[in-house]
């Protein structure tokens, strides 16, 4: 009876021993990178640091957990270092051999999203607490391009539709969507980025489908995480517009389209809105 209580205890404490650690491996669309996280960290090396192990001294730095794409024989990963009040950015074409830059950021906050673009990589996250904007760099061979401005709000997402790319923030003042799209061929370069505002619960135009929406929903910034639906041709965000009201947009090559029309809905799992989305 000891032993198999001993054994039990072992096996419970296994998952546990040992710390997590991000590497680096070959892949079919070039270097990919290999993150296996635990509950005590992210970076620290199970055993001793090789060649093919990154950021090493990630955990007792404070680094976030990091995001990454590859494409086209090229692997771009990027994360927080708060440490530092910067981002870093890793480009890799070949498990070992890999740069890396640290970008200033100011109150940089959540996980980076890294997109493939026709020109390089794009690297996108949220910097800013009291008033949040999403900015970005393009990575390429040649190096990280200076951080620019997309558009204000919570970091929510980043799709790319065929040629066109769009950015999805959350504005809590005005409780909108804040979507910007680009060309996938995008350069940071001083051009305009069309963004178009999706006002979230009902407040103009004809009467609300719900004349005096809970303050939930109205305060609460996670009652605005949208749904996503990525589909071959467009991507459909769905959201909870109060109760029993549904709100939802299509992202496609042309724009945003639906912004403004809510519909009668239950509320529910995400499933279950886009279902009801999917219907209108």
């Amino acid at each position: 009876m000891r032993r198999a209580l001993a054994l039990l205890f072992a096996l419970f404490l296994a998952p546990m021993v040992g710390n997590a650690e991000v590497r680096l491996r070959a892949g079919d669309a070039g270097p990919e990178l290999v993150v296996q996280p635990v509950a005590r960290g992210v970076w620290t090396p199970r055993t001793a640091p090789d060649i093919y192990t990154v950021n090493p001294s990630g955990d007792l730095l404070g680094d976030g957990f990091p995001a990454h794409a590859s494409a086209g024989g090229r692997l771009v990963a990027a994360w927080q270092r708060p440490a530092h009040g910067a981002l870093v950015v890793l480009h890799a074409t070949d498990p070992t051999s890999t740069t890396s830059s640290e970008i200033p950021t100011t109150d940089g906050a959540g996980v980076p999203i890294v997109t493939v673009l026709d020109s390089g990589s794009l690297v996108t996250w949220q910097s800013g607490f009291a008033l949040p904007e999403v900015t970005a760099v393009l990575a390429t061979d040649g190096g990280v391009s200076p951080p620019v401005s997309l558009v204000s709000g919570r970091l929510v997402g980043v799709y790319r539709v065929g040629d066109v790319v769009h950015v999805v923030a959350f504005d809590a003042v005005g409780s909108a969507f804040n979507i910007g799209m680009m060309p996938s061929s995008w350069l940071p370069l001083p051009i305009p980025i069309g963004v178009s505002r999706v006002p979230l619960p009902r407040t103009f135009g004809a009467v609300p489908l719900e004349a005096t929406p809970p303050p939930e929903f109205i305060t609460n910034p996670m009652t605005w995480q949208p749904c996503v639906e990525e589909r071959d041709d467009d991507v459909l965000l769905a959201w909870s517009a109060g109760r029993g009201v549904l709100g939802r947009v299509t992202l496609d090559a042309t724009g945003v389209t639906g912004t403004g029309e809510f519909f009668r809905a239950p509320n529910g799992s995400c499933q279950c809105l886009l279902n009801s989305a999917a219907r209108h």
